[in-house]
């Protein structure tokens, strides 16, 4: 059995390369930003608008396939980042 790091790095390689042969050119005109998750051994994939989005249709429609989780377009398939804000309690 393979290590999973080996594991990964194949899964990611594969998707980029279904991605760039056969969804870039199509996807980034049409869905530029969206988040997609992709199966890179069918060519099947999901997109929405967020990551909770793409999970849920996911779990849907692919199952528990493993699947490379990206933005169309480029960029992190997650944002984080928030407000902190000290709050007074008096007591």
């Amino acid at each position: 059995m393979a290590p999973v790091a080996a594991d990964r790095k194949e899964l990611v390689e594969a998707a980029r390369r279904v991605y760039d042969e056969q969804l870039k050119t199509r996807l980034e005109a049409e869905h530029f930003g969206k988040v997609i998750a992709l199966d890179p051994d069918t060519g099947d994939y999901v997109l929405g608008r967020d990551f909770a989005e793409v999970d849920a249709a996911r779990r849907t429609q692919l199952g528990t396939r493993p699947v490379y989780v990206f933005r169309v377009g480029g960029g992190g398939a997650v944002k984080i980042g928030g407000v902190f804000r000290h709050a007074r309690v008096s007591g």
